[in-house]
């Protein structure tokens, strides 16, 4: 009977020993400091220890569900509401979090897509400069017209031939990138220039196209997906201790759960 008992805990306080040793050794190898062996070695025991205190605490509550259920007499009742809880725990409190955040990614980055400007006044052959948001291109009649996307309404002004390719039109480091577009642009196309700046730790790219009918095109794109990736990694810090805590009473009752079930087998075997 003692068996029995204390079976299920006996089984988590080695498995959070294990994860005690486990998460010493791992620290003391990784860890260069303190340089003193035995010093390190300290360090990495208090750390491990303090994660298998939390992981003990955590994996009690998992024990403590499952012998809540396991108290239920009529099995078949017991089986429902073991389903409900458990499936509902994974659901509400891993799947759907998980799926908050994955969705948080795609709400937040930027869905780039390429704009056709305004038609030039005469068809474009060539993108003769650009910059952050203008553009300046080069009629098949050898004339410039300046663009600002910002303003479309005032496109395509007569300009002088600029020196440089690049339009400096903000302040920060502005330079001409050979990366595709990272979108497919449209059909046709006959020249393509693109530029790269930053704002404010976003990396961007500006991309502009003349296709053969005359036409041109514009594409502004986030390349390192910043402000995706900070609305992302904030709501990840938020939820993880809830998808973590979660995984870890759930595995708590998983070992309390088998633990119970050798536990009467060793029972039954030394009754019969």
């Amino acid at each position: 009977m003692k068996i029995k008992q204390y079976f299920p805990i006996l089984a988590i306080i080695l498995f959070s020993g294990l994860v005690c040793l486990g998460v010493s050794a791992y620290i003391f190898f990784i860890t260069k400091y303190p340089e003193d062996p035995m010093a390190r070695l300290g360090l990495s025991l208090r750390q491990g220890l303090i994660s298998s205190v939390m992981l003990f605490a955590l994996l009690m509550v998992g024990l403590g569900l499952n012998t809540l259920l396991i108290r239920i007499a009529d099995a078949s009742r017991r089986r429902l509401i073991s389903l409900i809880v458990y499936l509902g725990s994974f659901l509400l409190c891993i799947v759907l979090p998980t799926i908050l955040v994955i969705s948080t990614w795609f709400v937040f980055s930027e869905q780039a897509a390429w704009q056709e400007l305004p038609s030039v006044t005469e068809p474009a052959v060539q993108v003769a400069a650009a910059g952050k948001d203008v553009v300046i291109v080069r009629s098949d009649d050898g004339n410039y017209y300046y663009c600002w996307v910002e303003q479309l309404s005032k496109c395509w002004e007569a300009v002088d031939e600029l020196s440089s390719p690049l339009i400096q039109s903000y302040e920060g480091e502005l330079q001409a990138t050979s990366n595709a577009p990272g979108v497919t642009p449209p059909e046709d196309v006959i020249d393509i220039v693109g530029v790269a700046y930053n704002n404010s730790a976003i990396f961007l790219e500006s991309h502009y196209a003349v296709t053969s009918d005359g036409k041109v095109w514009y594409l502004n794109r986030e390349t390192n997906n910043g402000t995706a990736g900070f609305a992302t990694g904030f709501l990840s810090i938020l939820v993880a201790p809830l998808i973590l805590g979660t995984l870890t009473v759930l595995a708590g009752a998983g070992i309390s759960n088998r633990a119970h079930w050798l536990a009467n087998r060793i029972w039954r075997a030394e009754n019969n």
